[in-house]
């Protein structure tokens, strides 16, 4: 008997085997996109991670660990993450700092480190060269250190003394920071790191020797070029024209040299000996003027018009004396008397008067003689306190290139009735709390009557109008 099987309805297969399509590709797709989120958010949040707590974030990831390649590929990528995270913090001084070893961080204290910036690791300060020797410095130590040159370091420094080799704890302390620091390194690498930076602590002293030893050497070729050019110039010239460049001058004249090749890029040393061989020079000329100066006929000594005329002139030589840090040097020779026979050639002026020519006053100083006025001194009941007051002011507006015994001239002249009695004993009795300069200390232990006009101040100053000179 025979069976009639009847034929399906095609729609119906059609439908059943895209159920049953879908039914199998819906999971997988699913599946994709749980692991293409995971990646993602991976990708988001791992970006402060160490190279474990990536990876570890990484395996949890929605079907990470059925596709081996990936794991893999992951743990690469968190190796070279690591690798770069590690030297971008070397970059940070702070996290440098902390991470180097004792003795690093003592040279990043102290800024002696070499940078990028500065590969030798000294510090400068790049300024304009000064075209004057400094002077008014407030004590001793600020005058030796002023004007250093190109050497400015101190070699007894920790940093160019020879080092100790590191003790086994401090190499195992510079392996810990490594560690930490780099830990997609393995432990061999680590060590080398450590030997390295081991090696290079020892070699710094060396290194910065070296280049003490390479300044000190610019420093004598321009003291030997300054010498041979001199030496030609006195050949030429004759000892007449550089014989009073006394060796005080010479040394600060080298000084300057120095400093001048030490802070202007665009000089060269033999360039610099020039220029201050012929400052000295110029230095010089500007001396003899003041000495034929004082050789002057007895006319220019009494005649008012050409004592006003020498007087202006001693100004004006002043600022010479004031370029070469000498005005000491004019103060003590404005006081010498003339002697032919001996070669000294002065004003026999007195200290108080070689100081108002020498030392002219500062502006605050000026405003503080214009502070007072005639009524101040006019009661003698209070003429010793006003006194004491002007020496207070003195103290408290003072430079270092202001002279004691000018402002006590000055308020003699502009206030009569002043007591210079009082004014240098309150300066003797508190020196100490207004921190007075060498040459200030100087002067305030000179006895009382150098401070009054003698008969050399006559023969300069001008009897009854003002002179240029207190202005």
């Amino acid at each position: 008997m025979a069976q009639n099987i009847k034929q399906g309805n095609i729609f119906g297969r059609i439908g059943q085997n895209l159920g049953q399509g879908l039914a199998e590709q819906i999971p997988k797709e699913v599946e994709r996109n749980r692991f293409v989120s995971g990646l993602q958010d991976l990708e988001k949040n791992g970006a402060n991670l160490n190279p474990q707590q990536y990876f570890t974030r990484a395996l949890q990831t929605y079907g990470l660990a059925d596709r081996p390649q990936v794991v893999q590929s992951l743990a690469e990528l968190a190796r070279q993450q690591g690798i770069r995270n590690s030297f971008s913090r070397s970059n940070d001084g702070q996290t440098n700092q902390q991470n180097a070893s004792p003795q690093a961080r003592e040279s990043i204290r102290q800024g002696n480190m070499p940078t990028a910036q500065n590969p030798g690791g000294i510090q400068r300060s790049v300024v304009q060269g000064d075209e004057k020797v400094p002077t008014n410095f407030p004590n001793r130590t600020e005058e030796a250190q002023g004007n250093q040159g190109i050497v400015k370091e101190n070699p007894t420094q920790n940093k160019f003394l020879p080092p100790i080799p590191w003790t086994p704890a401090e190499r195992d302390a510079d392996i810990g920071r490594e560690a930490e620091r780099h830990p997609e390194l393995t432990f061999d690498q680590i060590q080398q790191r450590v030997a390295d930076n081991e090696r290079r602590f020892l070699a710094a002293p060396e290194a910065y020797r070296e280049q003490q030893k390479h300044l000190q050497g610019l420093e004598d070729a321009a003291d030997a070029e300054f010498d041979k050019q001199l030496a030609t110039a006195l050949q030429k010239e004759g000892n007449a024209i550089y014989g009073d460049l006394t060796g005080d001058t010479l040394l600060d004249v080298k000084k300057a040299m120095r400093h001048d090749i030490a802070t202007n890029p665009n000089l060269t040393g033999k360039e610099a000996a020039e220029k201050w061989v012929k400052k000295g020079k110029d230095f010089v000329e500007k001396k003899n003027q003041v000495k034929a100066t004082a050789k002057r006929d007895l006319s220019d000594r009494i005649l008012p018009h050409k004592k006003d005329s020498v007087l202006k002139s001693l100004m004006a030589a002043q600022p010479s004396y004031d370029e070469m840090g000498r005005k000491r040097e004019y103060y003590n020779m404005l006081q010498s008397d003339n002697n032919a026979e001996t070669g000294s050639y002065g004003f026999s002026l007195s200290p108080g008067g070689a100081a108002l020519i020498s030392y002219p006053r500062s502006e605050p100083i000026k405003k503080t003689i214009k502070s007072f006025n005639k009524f101040d001194f006019s009661d003698p009941r209070k003429t010793d306190g006003s006194s004491r007051k002007a020496a207070s002011e003195f103290g408290k507006n003072r430079t270092n290139g202001d002279s004691v015994l000018a402002f006590a001239r000055n308020m003699q002249y502009e206030y009569p009735s002043f007591n210079t009695h009082a004014f240098i004993d309150y300066l003797r009795d508190n020196r100490d709390e207004l921190n007075l300069n060498p040459d200030q200390i100087k002067e305030i232990e000179l006895p009382y009557e150098d401070f009054f006009p003698n008969w050399g101040d006559l023969a300069v100053f001008p009897y009854i109008w003002k002179g240029s000179v207190y202005e």
